[in-house]
């Protein structure tokens, strides 16, 4: 199981992660009402930050 953190601004953290030069994977997915991205530390342990998707009514 890969570790999550979430995030209320998924697009600032995905530019925050590459600004420090993490290798962030595929850039922004959508799957099963979440929004996320993966990257790895610099000990090349795999994270992912999600964000919850809110139905637009």
């Amino acid at each position: 199981m890969i570790p999550t953190i979430e995030s209320r601004d998924l697009a600032a953290a995905l530019d925050h992660v590459r600004s420090k030069e993490a290798i962030a994977d595929n850039g922004l997915e959508s799957r099963q009402g979440v929004q996320f991205f993966t990257f790895q530390d610099p000990d090349g342990n795999g994270l992912m930050v999600v964000q919850k998707v809110i139905p637009k009514s």
